[in-house]
């Protein structure tokens, strides 16, 4: 089964890396993604590695 499509961007956000919040966060998960072609389990284990680095700078504990 194949997940609902998606309703075109809006450009009215001014953000070109939408639906990524930055350039970091899409370069992230183009590098896991299509680079690496990682596989769901190791995507994730890299997200709570991120989470992981995140909170110990005492940040808000939130990832893109």
């Amino acid at each position: 089964m194949h997940p609902p499509p998606r309703p075109p961007m809006s450009r009215e956000t001014g953000n070109k890396y939408a639906p990524f919040e930055d350039r970091v966060a899409f370069d992230w998960a183009h590098h896991h993604y299509v680079e690496l072609q990682s596989s769901e389990k190791k995507i994730g284990k890299g997200l709570d590695l991120w989470l992981a680095a995140v909170k110990s700078q005492s940040l808000d504990g939130t990832i893109p």
